[in-house]
């Protein structure tokens, strides 16, 4: 890329480099160089005599290949993998450990238990087995690169020779609809492979919590205890992730779901500064997205199909500064704009907020949708994981046995004062209020 100009935006898109039993110098050991020769002509049908020549040792050309890429090399993550297995009929290893190791601070060392030749089949980069998270990452989830990046030096970047002495806790805070929670799935998603098992754990209540583990305890088949499960997790050895999300009420003391011991990684997610004091390898506020982002996420938002438009970005610019470049916010702004009932550059004369004005435009569709406004009112004071229907048809049963249904009451459990005379309950109402309520993305 430094050479030809046609290859730079291979070099700008790459963000990791792996390396998989890579020779990247020569080694002191007798055959090694005979023993990668006989490798490329084995696999070549007519090997190159500069390629078999460049694998010897103290080879010239791969020496200097490695000197001049070693400087390229602090921009991007690295993981090289090395073998731990001499192949049949060898004695050494083909590419010993210290020639496939760069040696570099952002490098992550993987020894691969199979020899040269099964690493490609064996390779501990496919080695997650687990992978419990309840959510999706938003199909219009943007930026965030600095957390990511922050997450994985805390959590996956080690050092040569390293010895882990504590458990690896990151913590990230800020104000609620900042995004915690999806960067966090955005980190397990993409750092898939780099653990055994990746859990989530809803620390919101002791009961959503404890729920959480009874989840890992069945995908894992152990014991149905949380204790046992947080024991379980302190005694693997395989590497594992644990995000506890929604860590928010002073009350609850989080550090008791955090596994005891050195092992494993936590990422917890919170909107109280106070639970900073649990970090061990780094902490991060999520506020404000950066402008560019803010506008790139709005654009999304709205559907728009050029997002790089710079008459567009000009336009986005004014709306996400109006609402604080929140991601909940501009989410729900470009909801609203996507959903027809202004242009983005009418947005900023009559909204204060994307929630108000979110539920000014529900209550305008006319009497008929007027209950659904009620409705949100009636979530707030619902925990958000597991709202069922069935609370709304028990509501209504047990109101419907007094008899006497005042109306602001009807509109909550969805009985008009038509539908009073009626004795069976008809969840189509329910249905079609949470319907419209998520197509503004207030659930």
């Amino acid at each position: 890329a430094k050479i030809e100009e046609r290859y730079s935006s291979i070099s700008e898109s790459t963000v990791e480099i792996l390396f998989l039993g890579t020779p990247h110098r020569g080694s002191k050991k007798a055959g090694y160089g005979k023993a990668l020769a006989t490798l490329a002509t084995t696999v070549l049908n007519k090997p190159s005599p500069r390629l078999v020549n460049a694998l010897q040792v103290n080879s010239e050309a791969l020496m200097r290949l490695t000197t001049d890429f070693r400087f390229q090399l602090s921009k991007y993550e690295v993981c090289s993998s090395y073998e731990t297995t001499p192949m049949k009929m060898h004695s050494n290893l083909v590419v010993e450990k210290h020639s496939a190791l760069l040696e570099i601070d952002v490098e992550e060392q993987i020894p691969v238990n199979a020899n040269h030749e099964e690493m490609y089949v064996h390779s501990a980069l496919l080695y997650n087995k687990r992978y419990c998270i309840p959510h999706n990452l938003s199909a219009i989830f943007t930026g965030r690169n600095n957390i990511i990046q922050e997450m994985y030096k805390g959590c996956l970047a080690t050092n040569s020779g390293e010895t882990v002495v504590k458990q690896k806790r990151f913590v990230v805070y800020g104000l609620g609809g900042s995004g915690k929670t999806q960067a966090c799935i955005k980190f397990a998603q993409y750092y898939r492979e780099r653990f055994w098992g990746i859990f989530w754990i809803d620390a919101s209540s002791q009961t959503a919590a404890d729920q959480g583990f009874l989840e890992i305890s069945r995908i894992c088949g152990i014991d149905k205890d949380p204790k046992v499960v947080r024991q379980w997790l302190s005694n693997i050895q395989e590497s594992w992730l644990l995000i506890i999300d929604n860590a928010d009420d002073p009350s609850v003391d989080v550090s008791k779901f955090f596994p005891t011991g050195n092992r494993g990684s936590i990422l917890l997610t919170t909107r109280n500064p106070d639970c900073r004091i649990h970090s061990t390898i780094g902490l991060c506020e999520l506020g404000q997205m950066n402008v560019e982002e803010a506008i790139t996420l709005l654009l999304k938002a709205t559907g728009a199909e050029d997002v790089a438009d710079k008459a567009s970005r000009k336009k986005a610019f004014s709306v996400t500064q109006t609402i604080g470049f929140l991601a909940i916010a501009i989410v729900q702004a470009g909801t609203y704009i996507r959903q027809g009932l202004c242009g983005i550059e009418e947005y900023c004369d009559f909204v204060y907020t994307t929630w108000e004005i979110s539920i000014a435009a529900i209550e305008k569709m006319g009497s008929d949708t007027s209950h659904n406004a009620e409705l949100l009112r009636v979530f707030c004071f619902l925990h958000y994981d597991g709202i069922s229907e069935e609370i709304f048809e028990q509501a209504w049963s047990k109101i419907y046995e007094r008899g006497d249904l005042p109306q602001d009451i009807a509109n909550v459990f969805y009985m008009q004062p038509q539908q009073q005379t009626a004795k069976e309950w008809d969840p189509a109402t329910i249905r079609e209020a949470a319907v419209l309520l998520a197509s503004f993305s207030l659930i």
